[in-house]
């Protein structure tokens, strides 16, 4: 998450120097249009003030987190859904249990915790598709 942030402080920093309408300007709007779908639908940059630069690099930095809170999710319920897997079909972590039951139950709720992840990332791209579309409709 880092390493974006950075990436995109950067960008932003550039942004902050070059001039309007100048090819350079035109090239990090067209790498941020390419990042960032939709981000700067609102915005004329090239000839944006520098508050105008100010308000979409917060956009773009809430953005790129929320894009990387997704990621951890569905990483997070992938792993899980592969131990409950692996816990099930009697593969190494299966014999960390004492009985059967207390087996499937571990599984259970690692495939629970796996559906609520996958649950919330489902919720959280279907708040911004109609976020993006109530924007366009002007609600």
């Amino acid at each position: 998450m880092a390493e974006e942030q950075v990436k995109l402080k950067l960008v932003f920093d550039q942004l902050r120097r070059t001039n309007p309408a100048t090819e350079e300007r035109k090239k990090l709007l067209a790498d941020l249009k390419k990042e960032y779908p939709g981000l700067l639908d609102n915005y004329n940059l090239e000839k944006a003030s520098l508050e105008d630069i100010d308000r979409l690099q917060k956009q773009a930095t809430a953005s790129a987190r929320k894009r990387i809170e997704l990621k951890i999710k569905e990483e997070t319920a992938t792993e899980l859904l592969r131990e409950a897997s692996e816990i099930r079909s009697g593969g190494t972590f299966s014999q960390n249990y004492w009985t059967e039951a207390e087996r499937d139950a571990d599984a259970a709720e690692k495939e629970k915790l796996a559906n609520d992840l996958l649950d919330q990332i489902t919720s959280n791209q279907f708040k911004e598709r109609n976020k993006g579309g109530a924007a366009r409709a002007g609600v």
